[in-house]
């Protein structure tokens, strides 16, 4: 039987992270490898501590693999791979989001990780942005509210 009160809490957890968490991540790793966004200055506190910068025009999303488009709203996330690997990687704001959420079918405890063999993820009907924007607005909806 799912625990919907374990649920909650865990999302909340997840909520707490994205609007006072991720200005430490920005602050931890500022100087070399600082986290930045582009596009809206949105008013969580993720947004307070990070550099805005241009959008990566044309570079392709590390989630849905899209490109980005001069009006995309999104994070460059430090990647800290070999030499030969790219220094940041780029994110549209849903897709990123969607990495730390979960998918609609997670974030609603029918996934594998709450109902074991469960064969239940982002809708197959769906591209793979378009899936983190349904479980963006799924989480913004139904857990806690927009993030703005």
């Amino acid at each position: 039987m799912l625990n919907v009160k374990a649920l909650k809490r865990h999302f909340a957890e997840q909520l707490k992270a994205l609007k006072f968490g991720a200005d430490f991540a920005c602050a931890k790793l500022s100087g070399e490898y600082p986290v930045k966004f582009f596009g809206v200055r949105y008013s969580s506190a993720a947004y307070l501590e990070c550099e805005r910068v241009q959008a990566p025009v044309g570079e392709r999303c590390a989630r849905c693999d899209e490109p980005i488009a001069e009006n995309d709203d999104g994070w460059l996330i430090p990647y800290l791979g070999t030499a030969a690997d790219p220094r940041e990687l780029a994110y549209h704001r849903a897709c990123h989001l969607r990495g730390i959420v979960g998918s609609v079918a997670h974030q609603q405890g029918r996934c594998s990780c709450f109902v074991p063999g469960s064969i239940f993820e982002d809708d197959p009907a769906l591209t793979a942005r378009q899936a983190a924007e349904a479980a963006e607005a799924y989480f913004e909806a139904h857990l806690n509210g927009p993030l703005n």
